[in-house]
């Protein structure tokens, strides 16, 4: 004998499946849903009444008509609007932290910029340094004042060690030859310049010493030496030139070292004749320099 709850149950799944055109109960409003069709009226009405007869088992057998079923695939979903910030906040989130300081603000373009004063180079003064180290060169220095043949004499400024010579030069210039003998600067020395005769010898062994030339004119240093004994191993030349040093010149011919023996300094300059001299002192560096007048 059949449940009459189940007979119940079958009579309303016959109702539901003439409703739905002969589907199975169970797929009839699923399918309809997947058609993009809205389930009619009476199967909607005959679900309600099915579900309120059989109770829970006939809400098991509409399980697929649930409320994510409900889309419909021809209605697209509206998607949650994101909400704009007002205006204020995003200048705020815009704007980033600024701690600096306000920048100056730029100087008016009609504004002329102040031109930079011009410094001129000063003038190096007469008789200085650089001025007779300059006359040393080949560029046309002026002659010493004074010229004459007797005997000149005279000392280096006062210094701390014997005068170490360093260097030797010959060269002619307008109206005269110069012949220059260089020290170091913290040197001191006396010296003494005039005409010597023949024969011309070495200090120490007196040795000749051969001076091309007509007339000799010697220049003789006092505590000054080319060799120091307390540099080096055993000693250090100060001056490491040739002992004959010649040049463009007029009336000299050569200048040679006749001695350097027990800190006595000795130089012969050759002459074509007896010429009119004249001797100084230059610093910057020390300098002992002779002129010799030409014709």
């Amino acid at each position: 004998m059949t449940d009459p709850l189940e007979r119940r149950g079958r009579d309303a799944a016959d109702a539901v499946r003439a409703q739905a055109g002969g589907m199975d109960p169970d797929r009839g409003l699923d399918a309809v849903m997947r058609r993009g069709r809205r389930p009619r009226s009476t199967v909607v009405a005959a679900v309600v009444v099915l579900a309120l007869a059989l109770g829970l088992p006939a809400v098991a057998m509409l399980r697929d008509t649930g409320p994510t079923q409900l889309e419909f695939a021809d209605e697209p979903s509206t998607p949650t609007p994101t909400p704009t910030p007002e205006p204020a906040e995003a200048d705020e989130a815009l704007q980033p932290e600024d701690d600096t300081e306000e920048a100056t603000a730029p100087a008016d373009a009609d504004e002329t910029p102040e031109a930079p004063e011009t410094v001129e180079p000063e003038d190096p003064e007469e008789g200085s340094d650089a001025d007779e180290a300059a006359e040393d060169a080949a560029s046309g220095p002026a002659p010493i004042a004074g010229f004459g043949t007797e005997t000149i004499s005279g000392e280096f400024p006062p210094g701390d060690t014997v005068a170490f010579l360093t260097d030797v030069r010959v060269g002619g210039h307008d109206d005269f030859d110069r012949i220059v003998l260089e020290f170091e600067d913290d040197g001191t020395s006396a010296y003494e310049v005039g005409y010597v005769d023949p024969p011309i010898r070495t200090a120490g062994k007196g040795e000749d010493v051969d001076v091309d030339g007509e007339a000799f004119l010697e220049i003789r240093l006092f505590s000054a030496t080319g060799v120091d004994f307390d540099r080096g191993d055993p000693y250090e030349l100060t001056y490491q030139g040739p002992d004959r040093v010649a040049g463009a010149t007029t009336v000299a011919t050569e200048a040679v070292q006749t001695g350097d023996f027990e800190a006595t300094l000795s130089w012969v300059v050759g002459l074509d004749t007896e010429a009119p001299f004249a001797v100084e002192v230059l610093e910057g560096p020390l300098r002992l320099v002779v002129d010799i007048q030409t014709p």
